[in-house]
């Protein structure tokens, strides 16, 4: 909602009356439990930038495009930025009232096959019983995840004679061993 000139003045201008602002970080990822895909935890928080409280805090998160599609939880934990002690909260909803100038904080996660993988989020707060307000966050940039990988092998032979008829041949008997050194599960190994 913006006040016109018109009704503040001359020189005044016209400026936001209710507003939110968001802000997301995705400093780390692990590998998924299913060892193809990675779990990013992501955080940030959303402020009221405008003169009066709003309520009904929606967060949304909106990944990076993805074969197969990145999986979100929208179950947020909602804190209260200076102490980290949860609020109440319904998913990806934080009931508020959040105050003019007040934030809270929040943290999820999501599942993708990107690597590195972006993200954003938007956020809507109701501003009245009707009138809602809403921001988009930048672009999170959430760091590749280094796989280690590595194989060892090891291999073994036994040789021994053998009496074949009138003849004596020389037997060779090898076996080993191939250990998967990395995170990722492997398939169709050949030898």
């Amino acid at each position: 909602l913006a006040i016109p000139e018109a009704f503040g003045g001359a020189g005044l201008g016209s400026f936001e009356v209710c507003g939110i602002e968001v802000t997301k970080q995705c400093p780390s990822g692990q590998v998924g439990a299913n060892g193809a895909s990675i779990d990013y935890a992501f955080n940030g928080k959303v402020t009221n930038t405008g003169f009066g409280a709003v309520a009904n805090v929606t967060l949304n998160d909106v990944p990076q495009a993805a074969d197969p599609p990145a999986t979100v939880s929208n179950a947020y934990v909602f804190t209260n930025c200076a102490d980290p002690a949860a609020l109440p909260s319904n998913g990806n909803v934080y009931a508020g009232p959040l105050a003019a100038g007040a934030s809270v904080c929040y943290s999820s996660t999501f599942n993708t096959t990107n690597n590195p993988s972006t993200n954003k989020m938007t956020a809507t707060a109701a501003t009245s019983a009707t009138g809602t307000t809403s921001a988009e966050s930048v672009n999170a940039v959430c760091p590749p995840l280094v796989f280690p990988t590595g194989l060892t092998v090891t291999k073994m032979c036994e040789a021994k004679l053998v009496a074949t008829g009138s003849a004596v041949q020389v037997q060779v008997d090898f076996f080993g061993t191939v250990c998967n050194q990395g995170t990722l599960g492997l398939s169709s190994l050949t030898a």
